[in-house]
């Protein structure tokens, strides 16, 4: 029985048409994934020259960075599978997030070598100031002082100084 009732023509119709709506509006969904897909892209793109810019990093790594997203753009059009397709912004998302990491990975490059560190000797302050009342500027200045000659000792020997 049911099989006669498809086998309708109203019916049948009615199924193409039901279809067909379902595949506008997948194709227009698939579209939509892509052209979201393509903007974060093409928006990372043309950031690039703002964020080498505020790196201190100089244009002409504009191309050299941009070319792992130039060729992702140059092979969207080429993805034709349902799944591929609703990855897309994922995928765009890690092409934006690579373009960060390589960005970060060239200002490292170009960052100065640090220096060496310094041995650190520590200096109780509090061993020059034994009460916690001064009275005056005379014992100020010689407190101040006391602490002055121990700070340029350390110094002078090469030595980072920690007031603790």
């Amino acid at each position: 029985y049911n099989a006669a009732r498809v086998a309708d023509s109203s019916v049948w119709r009615e199924l193409q048409d039901y279809r067909a709506q379902a595949e506008f509006e997948l194709n227009q969904l698939k579209n939509d994934w892509i052209e979201e897909a393509r903007n974060k892209v093409l928006d990372a793109m043309a950031g690039i020259p703002e964020s080498l810019n505020a790196a201190g990093l100089d244009q002409g790594l504009e191309d050299e960075l941009a070319e792992p997203l130039n060729e992702w753009l140059e092979n969207l059009e080429s993805v034709t599978g349902l799944s591929e397709i609703a990855n897309l912004s994922t995928d765009a998302s890690r092409l934006v997030f690579g373009l960060d990491l390589r960005i970060k990975q060239k200002v490292a490059e170009n960052r100065p070598p640090p220096s060496p560190q310094k041995p650190v000797e520590q200096v109780r302050v509090q061993s020059y100031f034994l009460r916690p009342r001064i009275s005056g500027v005379e014992e100020w200045e010689r407190l101040v002082a006391k602490l002055d000659s121990k700070v340029k000792e350390i110094l002078k020997s090469g030595k980072d100084v920690e007031l603790v």
